[in-house]
């Protein structure tokens, strides 16, 4: 933890923050912290299921929830900081410094970086729930459908932050290869969400 964590904040102090006429935090770290919320949502039905005669969910289900549930706050962090860095070094060549186009591309695969993560591991979490989801509480299956909500929509957030800051990578071989992995990440995150909720609106 640092005195930068963005984490550190109260939920009133984040949110006054992302409200500012200030750059950061703004989509990326609301899109994290969106994924942060699903994924603890999904951690609580997980604690909540596998009581009396039911099957639990196995150790290592636990442990991707856990994992993932970390790397959300972390990036909710990291993605502030990318962005904060990729706008000085373009603030450079704008104010009539030199400007260093290898410096801005790099800048920009690290700002890309964070919300790709966010959506990756955002699917990640949603197909470990979909191949679970049998085994969840069933008096906690609107938690379910929220939490898939919740991380599915993180998914679609990144994918517009990832898909505006390619627009500007110069190398079309890395901006296709990036552009084609978020498809294949958004299709996953799409596929287990839906599946997910249509499970937990069974019978509604």
């Amino acid at each position: 933890m640092t005195a930068d964590d963005l984490t550190e904040l109260s939920v009133d102090a984040f949110l006054d923050q992302v409200a500012d006429r200030t750059p950061t935090p703004g989509g990326g770290g609301v899109s994290a912290l969106v994924a942060a919320a699903g994924c603890a949502l999904a951690r609580m039905v997980a604690a909540y299921s596998g009581k009396g005669d039911a099957a639990s969910p196995p150790t290592q289900f636990h442990n991707v929830l856990l994992r993932a549930d970390q790397l959300f706050r972390a990036l909710i962090t990291r993605d502030a900081a990318a962005y904060a860095k990729l706008r000085a070094v373009a603030k450079r060549g704008e104010t009539g410094g030199q400007r260093d186009e290898r410096a801005e591309q790099a800048a920009l695969l690290t700002a890309i970086a964070a919300p790709l993560e966010v959506a990756a591991v955002a699917g990640q979490v949603l197909a470990e729930l979909d191949q679970w989801k049998t085994l969840s509480n069933p008096r906690l299956r609107s938690d379910l459908c929220v939490a898939a909500i919740l991380l599915d929509a993180a998914g679609q957030g990144a994918r517009s932050l990832v898909s505006l800051n390619a627009r500007d990578l110069t190398d079309e071989a890395q901006k296709s290869k990036i552009l084609a992995d978020l498809t294949t990440i958004i299709e996953r995150c799409r596929t287990h969400g839906e599946s997910l909720q249509h499970f937990a609106n069974r019978g509604i």
